[in-house]
């Protein structure tokens, strides 16, 4: 090891110290939340769907006269003059990375579990010989039945891992799980056919899209079971035992992964109150399957000795894989409103997608994998199925556009979500436990377009849209809202054999951290997206 390695890790351990020696008052305690089961995952948002809206930001709301408009506000058809039909496909490409940093964890009385960062970490890999055997005397030397000494080399840095250093905590050297996955997919296909009744002008559309591109995964290097980072009264909690008290907790790799798409059949109609005023309304009828899978692989189990003055642990190797793997079907039927003003160079539009309930029916079999008594392979399996239900709030949707005699066209859409009154009710999970599951918050999404007109048939657009996850990190400043999620796009537009090309690409990325009694968990997630179509004009 070089010096510079042997001094990052002195400071490491001064710092692991440091942290030990705050009273247990200042640390915050919080409850182990990563690992949550198969619910809604992937569903609180949709798609970019229209290959010209997602170039300009998705900030259509008050654009018209395009068949996107089918997508954002029905409003904006009724300025259609003939027929449109438009077809599009999709690439996308996830990256999912995970850096997870060990502190050591305090007991509740201040005493400390010291090492047990180095073990969660993998920066020392514990030998089989070590099972069983209490973390201070593996400070001493103790020998095996053949003499030879297991416990010497506890603290040597010889031994340890050198962590990645200068690098940042999203970075892929500092990553200790990386997920990478790309997808080829049908986007949508659309129609629009104006027409008059009662000496009104009308315009009705239908189209069939992939409203949730619908992928999700989530892992935890350190699920432990129970933890004792787990407030006080939660069931299995170290700190409700009494001193001396031995308590195990299981170490184990959490890995749960959502892959397939949702798919919407929407019907529209939009008419025009006057020259100036638009009213459209439409539904949705969402109905798709996801591939679900949900691992929770034992590495080991720990040991500790409670109580005030105790800070013992041990470690033994152990195995215990359970694996779910099944399907999930969703289903629901969401209505929206909409209306747009415009004039010569200004157009105003409002969207409201109505409250509407998801259905979720999954189908799972579960498989788990231990060691019997004599040390050989054992495997029980069982299936399951049921229905889980969320009741999700109205979504409002405002926007402007300003067209310029220049050729330039610019929008500003904002929406707000209001996910945090979302309710459940479900059939996987008691309520009792579903209370300390995370829940989605609220968030506020705020989109710019920019169009260049070149001359008729040619456009250049470029978009910008950013939005609060629909979660919340642990332990971070603005409990009311998620990390942003920053989105960039640009696209071409080119009219040509009776009917215009679209080709756009985006890029969204996320990063957001947790702080917990044992670790300070840093994620990154980005997708990049290419949508390509072509509308056809009658």
């Amino acid at each position: 090891m070089s010096e510079n390695s042997r001094r990052y890790f002195l400071n490491k351990l001064m710092l692991s110290w440091v942290l030990l020696s705050l009273p247990a008052s200042v640390q915050t305690v919080l409850a182990q939340h990563n690992g949550d089961p198969l619910l809604f995952q992937g569903l609180s948002d949709r798609n970019s769907v229209g290959v010209k809206a997602s170039g300009y930001g998705n900030a259509y709301v008050s654009r018209s006269n395009d068949l996107n408009s089918i997508f954002y506000n029905a409003a904006g058809l009724a300025d259609i003059q003939s027929i449109q039909v438009s077809v599009s496909s999709q690439y996308r490409n996830y990256l999912i990375r995970d850096n997870q940093y060990f502190t050591p964890t305090p007991t509740i009385s201040s005493g400390g579990y010291t090492g047990i960062n180095l073990y969660l970490g993998h920066i020392l890999i514990p030998d089989p010989a070590w099972n069983n055997i209490w973390s201070d005397s593996l400070r001493t030397i103790w020998y095996d039945s053949l003499g030879h000494p297991i416990g010497k080399n506890w603290w040597d840095p010889s031994k340890l891992v050198t962590l990645p250093q200068d690098q940042s905590d999203y970075s892929e050297d500092a990553a200790a799980n990386q997920k990478k996955k790309s997808t080829y997919a049908f986007d949508h296909i659309a129609i629009a056919v104006p027409f008059e009744f009662w000496g009104r002008r009308f315009v009705a559309a239908a189209s069939y899209s992939r409203q949730y591109d619908d992928y999700n995964y989530d892992w935890n290097g350190a699920y432990l079971d129970p933890h004792w980072g787990m407030v006080a009264g939660d069931v299995g909690a170290v700190q409700d035992t009494i001193k001396n008290d031995i308590v195990r907790s299981n170490w184990s790799v959490f890995t749960r992964e959502r892959s397939g798409g949702v798919y919407s059949f929407t019907g529209a109609l939009a008419f025009k109150l006057d020259d100036h005023f638009q009213i459209g309304v439409k539904f949705n009828y969402l109905l798709g399957q996801t591939d679900d899978l949900q691992d929770l692989n034992r590495i080991g189990y720990f040991r500790f000795k409670n109580g005030i003055g105790n800070s013992s642990w041990s470690f033994s190797y152990d195995t215990n894989d359970s694996l779910i793997t099944g399907s999930s079907k969703f289903y629901g039927t969401a209505f929206n409103i909409g209306a747009t003003y415009a004039s010569k160079s200004f157009s105003f539009g409002l969207n409201v997608q109505l409250p509407y309930r998801l259905e979720r029916d999954w189908s799972y079999s579960t498989q788990v994998s231990t060691l019997d008594s004599s040390g050989r392979p054992s495997v029980a399996s069982s299936t399951s199925t049921g229905r889980d239900y969320v009741s999700l709030p109205a979504i409002y949707t405002a926007g402007i556009t300003v067209s310029m005699e220049t050729g330039f066209t610019l929008s500003f859409d904002y929406r707000y979500n209001p996910l945090r009154s979302a309710t459940y009710s479900l059939n996987s999970i008691p309520d009792s436990l579903f209370t300390k599951y995370q829940k989605w918050v609220d968030q506020t999404t705020l989109r710019f377009g920019l169009e260049y007109a070149i001359d008729e048939n040619v456009s250049f657009l470029a978009g910008y849209q950013t939005q609060g996850a629909p979660f919340v990190g642990y332990a971070v400043a603005d409990k009311d809202q998620g990390a942003p999620i920053d989105t960039y796009s640009c696209g071409l537009s080119v009219s040509a054999f009776h009917g215009r090309f679209d080709v756009s690409y985006s890029y969204s990325q996320l990063k957001y951290y947790d702080v917990y009694m044992t670790s300070r968990n840093f994620t990154l997630e980005r997708s990049q997206t290419i949508l390509v179509g072509y509308t056809y004009m009658f």
